[in-house]
């Protein structure tokens, strides 16, 4: 858990002036962290990584925090462009470019 929130969300870089600030941005980081991990609790492992981009990780290892944050991402992006087009149809082509732009986003 340090290491994802040393590395994936970025605890410790703030850069604040407060001891109060400071102590407040580190429970929010932890959690954000704890809601990240709930939320992706029950998911399997190949919703969490796309191990395309990577042919040589192990596809047995678990998937890492930050996989599982950008999964969320992606689907609450996914979701708010939904959303956005409900109305209208999607056609495939433009499904399968909003994909390729969430990846980029998350």
């Amino acid at each position: 858990m340090f290491k994802d929130l040393k590395e994936v969300w970025g605890w410790g870089k703030q850069e604040l002036l407060l001891l109060e600030s400071n102590e407040a941005a580190t429970v929010m980081n932890m959690v954000l962290y704890s809601l990240t991990e709930l939320a992706t609790w029950d998911r399997k492992q190949e919703e969490l990584v796309d191990r395309s981009f990577y042919p040589w990780d192990d596809a047995t290892r678990r998937p890492f925090h930050a996989n599982r944050r950008n999964y969320l991402r992606y689907e609450f992006l996914a979701n708010e462009f939904i959303a956005a087009l409900h109305s209208q149809p999607l056609s495939v082509k433009l499904k399968s470019t909003l994909k390729r732009l969430f990846l980029l986003g998350a």
